[in-house]
């Protein structure tokens, strides 16, 4: 069975909106966490099938960037320009995802 990884690059939060970008960060963490350990054993689909909220792709775990910055609020995707996303990488060894977070602070 091949070997799922799961990673989040995450710092300290020192602002509001960096404190909410990591918290959607992690909800997708933990989300994409679920779909990879569903594809890794017999128990079924997820809820809703195997496509991912607000996902620009068909299949949660295609490989290649994900963009779900469809489930930002619009407080955060406004002012902040903030983006979301994920990235799966596959190989021999397993799969490799990557949550990717942009925004810009007000100077």
């Amino acid at each position: 069975m091949p070997r799922r990884v799961l990673s989040v690059r995450q710092s300290l939060a020192t602002s509001p909106a960096r404190e909410q970008m990591h918290q959607y960060a992690r909800q997708v963490s933990e989300d994409l966490r679920a779909y990879a350990a569903n594809t890794a054993s017999t128990v079924g689909m997820p809820p809703g099938g195997w496509t991912y909220p607000n996902d620009n792709r068909t299949f949660a775990l295609d490989v290649g960037m994900h963009n779900v910055t469809g489930l930002l609020p619009s407080s955060l995707r406004g002012p902040y320009g903030a983006t979301l996303g994920y990235n799966v990488n596959a190989s021999n060894t397993g799969v490799r995802i990557d949550v990717v977070m942009t925004w810009t602070e007000p100077d």
